[in-house]
């Protein structure tokens, strides 16, 4: 093993036992650190990589179980390579999402009595339902635990993104957000529905007409909203984020601006009113807090979904120029690829030049996920993304 090696092994093996003083200290039988954030999101800001942070594993789903004798990170089979040169074995027992799933795990470590926690906030009001359907009948509990405590442990983690807030202009959307305001409202009024929760980045970004840079292949800004069927709605997002001129053009008639932090507040006073929470990515603590408020929950699909599906002449037009935009990039690339060797260089370089081809074009924001730029056995990895310390070479 070398020094570095040793060090990272030794870090991993801190951060695991961190944790494990903070499960016995509350009682636990273990804790779950899923690979999500509040929005349920494949890409996740640095702030919310606690899977990565405490396991190395750098891929875009995984669930980690730390008990405080044993440790497993399950992962579906894109990553079943990658994991297990990720996650070092000494700690971490590597299992599949289906063929080993979590609850047989658990099950086999754990007994009547013992409490597994979990934060509500990361987890779907379905994913908590099943495991507690699967673990029940064995008296194994999973707990709503308030502070997330892999955020104790990490002392320097990163702050929450502040990516700048953009209006998306009408003539690429096709339709005003106080349109789709109303149309949103209108369904609520005919589903006998107050209000719902937009718990989806993206439907957030298509309701409102609006695009932020919090994550990274995504251009969302991170915040909920509440629309009612009034077709009035506020929106809970980090006021950093707003210029002055973005705020003035959100915040139009029927729209308000807070701040994240009263967002549970909000959820609160609902009382005695019927609230449609999206059942794929309401988190659990957002369907707690109305439950408590005494609100009845809708688990539902967020109708936003099915509307901004179907796109409108000027979307549709937009897609087509952005194809051909990126046609253009890639008859570049494939251009400079066959004008001379390329021996020597690598899966990197070559990941760099084509997206400094498509940096080129009108309105280019960034890729949509990283460039698979492979040679070889790296070929191998569903979802590879070149990476310096292990990139093939051209002709290598």
């Amino acid at each position: 093993m070398t020094l570095a090696e040793g060090t990272a092994a030794e870090e991993q093996g801190r951060r695991v036992a961190a944790l494990r003083t903070m499960i016995v200290e509350r009682g636990l039988a273990a804790y779950l650190v899923p690979r999500s954030d509040e929005h349920q999101n494949e890409y996740v800001a640095p702030s919310e990589e606690r899977l990565r942070w405490m396991t190395g594993f750098t891929g875009s789903a995984g669930l980690a179980a730390i008990a405080r004798d044993a440790a497993a990170i399950f992962v579906d089979g894109r990553y079943v390579l990658q994991v297990r040169q990720q996650a070092d074995p000494a700690f971490w027992e590597h299992r599949h999402f289906l063929e080993a799933p979590f609850v047989e795990w658990a099950k086999a470590r754990f007994q009547k009595g013992d409490r597994i926690g979990f934060d509500p906030k990361l987890h779907t009001s379905g994913e908590i339902t099943r495991y507690r359907t699967a673990l029940g009948a064995s008296g194994i509990e999973l707990v709503p635990v308030g502070e997330n405590l892999v955020d104790l442990c990490w002392t320097n983690r990163p702050a929450p993104p502040l990516g700048p807030v953009e209006l998306q202009p009408v003539e690429l959307t096709g339709e005003t957000s106080a349109s789709k305001r109303a149309r949103m409202a209108e369904s609520l009024r005919k589903s006998g529905l107050a209000a719902l929760v937009v718990s989806a980045p993206d439907s957030l970004a298509w309701l409102f007409n609006v695009r932020g840079s919090d994550l990274p292949m995504t251009p969302f800004p991170l915040g909920y909203a509440i629309l009612r069927a009034d077709a009035s709605a506020a929106i809970f997002i980090a006021g950093a984020k707003l210029a002055p001129d973005v705020r003035a053009a959100i915040a139009e008639a029927g729209v308000t601006l807070h701040e994240p932090a009263v967002f549970a507040e909000v959820l609160a006073g609902f009382r005695g009113e019927k609230v449609r929470v999206d059942a794929g990515t309401g988190n659990l603590a957002i369907i707690d807090r109305l439950e408590a408020g005494g609100a009845t929950v809708d688990l539902g699909p967020d109708p936003c979904q099915l509307a901004k599906a179907k796109k409108t002449p000027a979307e549709v037009e937009g897609m087509r120029r952005a194809h051909h935009r990126d046609g253009v990039a890639l008859v570049r690339f494939f251009s400079w690829l066959g004008a001379a060797s390329r021996a020597g260089e690598t899966e990197c370089t070559l990941a760099d030049v084509l997206g400094e081809l498509r940096g080129r074009g009108e309105r280019y924001r960034g890729p949509s996920f990283d460039t698979i730029s492979a040679l070889d056995g790296n070929a191998a990895h569903p979802h590879y993304r070149a990476d310096p310390a292990t990139a093939r070479v051209v002709g290598g």
